[in-house]
């Protein structure tokens, strides 16, 4: 077996930019690109969205999480749900996929969260077996 020591040529950079393009003249975007560079190494990604929103949306089910834990556990995952669906059916990009996932979520947080009612009507992090509960 013979070794042999690899050293690589350079490291690689990621650069990102955003230009919002209102329709009015032309718009420019430029990229520096560092000195030196590894002769033929460059490569560039374009992505346009029709609007400001469209990158976040196309990733917003990933947000989405099942409702566990805690009365305050519930919450921080139940409350995304019911936001995201009602942004999503708002500005009509709400896909049947993601109706029906955030629609099951939404009933499963909403059902863990009156295990945490207590006799009182109020609600606690852990239901009865917290001293006191809040509205």
């Amino acid at each position: 077996m013979i070794s042999v020591f690899r050293q690589p040529e350079g490291i690689e950079h990621s650069y990102s930019s955003s230009l919002l393009i209102t329709g009015e003249g032309n718009e420019t975007l430029s990229l520096e690109l560092p000195d030196p560079i590894v002769p033929d190494s460059t490569r560039g990604v374009v992505s346009l969205s029709g609007d400001m929103m469209g990158p976040a949306i196309k990733s917003i089910g990933s947000t989405l999480k099942l409702p566990y834990g805690c009365g305050e556990q519930n919450m921080v995952n139940f409350a995304p749900a019911v936001l995201i669906k009602r942004y999503l059916l708002t500005v009509g990009k709400l896909t049947n996929a993601l109706d029906t996932k955030a629609s099951r979520y939404m009933n499963i947080g909403y059902q863990r969260e009156l295990t945490y009612q207590r006799l009182d009507g109020s609600y606690a992090v852990w239901g009865e077996r917290s001293r006191t509960g809040s509205t």
